[in-house]
């Protein structure tokens, strides 16, 4: 009875607090449109379609399309931020439909790309380019992010690769959260 009224009630809650924020961010574009400040109408729009993608679809698989279309939406708001100190390129080596329509799990390219950009472009004073490559195969999608910042150094590159030869990239990323300098990938 009161349990299960408390567990709608409280589903409905979370239902309706993505639509307050949509609403909400629609109000600020619209109100940034009339004033003539499109910068900013673009960086809400742009945060707002980030959000949806986000909460709309947690835990599912999305086309590559899609998730080119949130690292966009994410960059747009990053080069706002960095300027002209951030360069991305995109190569696609076979853009045909078949392969902007390939599967891949939600979230994948973003955080990549976001890593790149906060640990490898923004160190380094002249800023950097961040390049992502797709190539299909028949059956297989290869997508590789690298940008030309600062590095890593070669001791924690080894590092790394002996956590994960051993099979043990979680916990080695669990123990280097609490020193605050974990592998989030």
């Amino acid at each position: 009875g009161a349990l299960k009224t408390e567990a709608e009630l409280h589903a409905l809650q979370n239902q309706i607090n993505p639509h307050f924020l949509y609403n909400t961010l629609e109000i600020i574009r619209s109100r940034a449109l009339i004033q003539g400040n499109h910068d900013v109408a673009e960086m809400v729009e742009s945060l707002a379609l980030q959000f949806r993608y986000c909460i709309n679809s947690q835990g599912e698989l999305a086309t590559l399309q899609q998730e080119l279309d949130h690292v966009h939406n994410y960059l747009l708001i990053q080069r706002y931020r960095f300027g002209d100190r951030i360069r991305y390129k995109e190569i696609i080596h076979d853009p045909e439909e078949r392969v902007m329509n390939s599967k891949i799990p939600m979230l994948t390219l973003q955080p990549i790309i976001e890593n790149a950009l906060i640990h490898g472009v923004n160190p380094r004073v002249e800023g950097g380019c961040i390049t992502l490559r797709v190539r299909a195969s028949e059956k297989r999608l290869y997508l590789s992010v690298e940008d030309d910042g600062v590095g890593i150094a070669e001791e924690e590159v080894k590092k790394m690769r002996r956590a994960l030869q051993e099979n043990a990239a979680v916990p080695l990323a669990r123990e280097q959260e609490k020193h605050s300098s974990g592998i989030a990938m």
